[in-house]
């Protein structure tokens, strides 16, 4: 559903989705109010599932009849070749539901995904490494696309893999990965953290700094690393910006023990137009990265792991300094290190920025605060207890002004919920938006989850908040805007999400002027989407850019 419109006409399609069971789909009539989505109890296995389909109105998977039998336990039997997991033979990745008449949503949505337990449709399963603020293993992309199609699609980022070479051992030759003197410890990576599309790559990045993995935006084949055209000679950094307005994408990279990080911006053809070094006071651990249109804001915590100690046992020991500060440094985004502004803030930490904008001599930025970042382990937590602490979170959404003629600045609590991963409308990186979607954390759990969606209104400093429904997790929201314009939040919220309890996925569309009143569409996708943190979405007309241009000569 797409456009405010529900479709003309009735009508049914089946396909075979990944592990056997069927896909219905149904769209109501032209005039039909849009309909809740069913409550979890009417999901239950038993009765007629294409009845309970045609009832609620939706797009369902109707389980097999080895899904729906009771084993002496009263649990589902699960079907054999689901046990045998990833060692069976992938089937086959393209999945389609027709859609009729309607206007789908126009564009792509990927997500980060965690390691397959059993029958995920994967091409290979690398092993994972460090899993903080990154599902860690392979990850699924998939796409939906216009104009008459919901498509699936999902794959692993293959990682080349040289004989006798453990994953974890030190590359000697290629651009994007350090030398072993600058830092020994660098690892093959998994690029599993985020994806921004950019000179029409799709461009995976890991959240410790790795190698950039370039992908086809429409097959989602790897292409291979990414180097820009040979410009690149460190790693980059996870959350790199892509500015729509000039279809640059910004970013930097660091290591382990070098006190400096490398910035660069990447032209639009592909090719590294602006690369300089900035100091800093020792190896630090940024993740993310902040834009305006004239200026890119650095980020430095006092979060960061003791190089000494690293040398010397090989393990690397994030510890919270509270007596430094946090620090932005305000750079012009074809600056040098010279020309570096910083700012001064409470000691904390920041994952993800929502926004910054430019207001006359002020750089306005939000985002979600932890103001103790310290990692607490519990030794009953078992093997385990380290991934753990790193993955629990207490944060809030946070204000930062600096003037960059008089130099003051300051800071405020925007507000107390337990709030992370927050999206904005990503066309309008750099400019003042108005609204961001949020994931809320609960606080008390051992490790990391999202049990609600909130929305945020940054001028009148209101909020709105739906709950997911128990045993659903979703991913990071995704915004995307109506095609027919209108307001800044005229438009869809899109998130995959997986019930827990028998691992069903579905896409859920929110409409994103009311999103307390759950989703507007769900969507049962073929085959389980494993749980992961960031999402992204991208629109067809970049996916297609010479359809888009057509449209618009023919609209001209």
């Amino acid at each position: 559903r797409g456009g405010g419109q529900h479709p003309r006409e009735v009508k049914k399609t089946f396909s075979q989705p990944v592990r056997g069971a069927r896909v219905f789909a149904r769209h109501v009539a032209e005039g039909d109010a849009p309909r809740a989505p069913a409550p979890d109890a009417e999901r239950r296995p038993g009765g007629d599932p294409q009845k309970r389909a045609r009832e609620r109105g939706r797009l369902v998977r109707l389980p097999t009849a080895a899904q729906r039998a009771p084993d002496r336990g009263g649990k589902r039997v699960l079907e054999a070749h689901e046990a045998r997991g990833i060692r069976r033979r992938p089937p086959r990745l393209w999945k389609r539901a027709q859609r009729v008449h309607g206007q789908p949503l126009r564009g792509a949505s990927w997500g980060q995904a965690q390691p397959p337990r059993t029958g995920a449709p994967v091409v290979r399963q690398p092993r994972a490494q460090h899993p903080p603020t990154g599902a860690p293993g392979p990850r699924g992309p998939r796409r939906q696309r216009g104009p008459d199609r919901f498509h699936v699609r999902e794959r692993a980022i293959e990682m080349p893999r040289e004989e006798g070479m453990r994953l974890e051992d030190p590359p000697e030759h290629g651009a994007g990965r350090e030398n072993a003197a600058m830092n020994p410890d660098y690892c093959k990576d998994t690029a599993n953290t985020t994806l921004n599309l950019h000179n029409g790559k799709l461009l995976a990045a890991w959240y410790n700094s790795g190698r950039i993995h370039a992908l086809d935006p429409l097959t989602l084949e790897t292409s291979g690393e990414e180097t820009f055209h040979g410009g690149l000679d460190t790693s980059m950094n996870a959350h790199g910006k892509v500015d729509v307005r000039t279809n640059e994408y910004i970013n930097y990279g660091y290591a382990d023990f070098q006190p400096w990080l490398t910035y660069y911006v990447i032209g639009a053809d592909g090719r590294v137009k602006h690369k300089t070094r900035i100091d800093l006071p020792g190896p630090r651990l940024p993740h993310d990265t902040t834009i305006t249109p004239n200026y890119t804001i650095l980020h430095d915590f006092p979060l960061f792991h003791d190089p000494a100690l690293l040398s010397k046992t090989g393990h690397r020991v994030v510890q919270f300094r509270r007596d430094l500060p946090s620090r932005f440094g305000v750079l012009p985004r074809y600056g040098t290190q010279e020309q570096v502004r910083w700012f001064e803030f409470e000691p904390g930490y920041v994952l993800h920025m929502v926004n910054a904008w430019e207001e006359g001599d002020w750089i306005i930025m939000d985002g979600c605060f932890q103001p103790d970042p310290t990692i607490r382990r519990d030794p009953s937590e078992g093997p385990l207890s380290s991934m753990l602490a790193y993955l629990r979170y207490k944060g809030h959404l946070r204000r930062w002004r600096m003037n960059l003629k008089t130099g003051e600045c300051s800071e405020e609590q925007l507000d107390d919920l337990n709030v992370e991963f927050c999206l904005p409308d990503m066309d309008l990186y750099g400019v003042k938006s108005r609204y961001s979607y949020h994931q809320l954390i609960p606080t008390d759990l051992q490790t990391l989850a999202f049990e609600g969606l909130v929305k945020y209104d940054h001028e009148k400093s209101t909020r709105e908040i739906y709950h997911y429904p128990r045993g659903w997790f979703p991913s990071e929201t995704a915004f995307s805007k109506s095609t027919r314009g209108g307001d800044e939040d005229q438009g869809y919220c899109v998130t995959l999400a997986t019930n827990i309890a028998d691992y069903q996925s579905e896409a859920w569309i929110f409409d994103a002027k009311n999103i307390t009143a759950g989703p507007i569409t769900r969507i049962a996708v073929p085959g389980r989407v494993p749980a992961g943190f960031h999402a992204s979405w991208c629109y067809g007309r970049d996916l297609w850019p010479a359809a888009a241009t057509q449209r618009s000569r023919v609209a001209a």
